[in-house]
């Protein structure tokens, strides 16, 4: 099949009589890289070859390829909704333990108030203990008490 033929391409005097200038990637060339013949070598055959089964590797290969990738953004979409009502969630749950912290620090400030009134009300109790005029008059009154109720009531 090695057959040129000397002319632009077609005609006249050449051994083999197909026509390889219509072929994609036959531009004309012989094996010197003029522009005397019009056919392809074996090599340039395979090049062509792995050249388009590597594009048709690259090319999706129909609707299979399409209807995976369609699966695969419905499965992602689904996902995503999925996280957005997860987060909604935990923004309900923040939401809440924040009103339960609310309610903590209040009470927090109550006791701590009510020790403090505490605190001013023993002070107070002990200062007056601390007075010896007070503490002897509350003993004499105490005594003075018993000394009546016994006379009353054992005369």
């Amino acid at each position: 099949l090695k057959g040129r033929d000397g002319g632009g391409g077609g005609g006249g005097g050449g051994v083999v009589g197909v026509d390889f200038s219509s072929m994609p990637g036959a531009g004309g060339e012989g094996l010197d890289g003029g522009g005397g013949g019009s056919f392809m070598t074996p090599l340039e055959m395979q090049q062509l070859d792995s050249a388009s089964e590597q594009t048709q590797l690259l090319i999706p290969q129909g609707d299979s390829y399409l209807q995976t990738r369609a699966e695969a953004v419905e499965q992602i979409e689904s996902h995503i909704s999925e996280l957005g009502a997860v987060f909604q969630k935990l923004a309900g749950l923040v939401q809440h333990h924040g009103e339960l912290v609310q309610r903590v620090e209040d009470n927090v400030d109550d006791a701590h108030e009510n020790v403090e009134s505490g605190m001013g009300q023993l002070v107070k109790v002990l200062e007056g203990l601390k007075s010896g005029k007070m503490l002897g008059l509350k003993i004499t009154g105490i005594l003075v008490l018993f000394i009546i109720f016994f006379i009353t009531f054992l005369a």
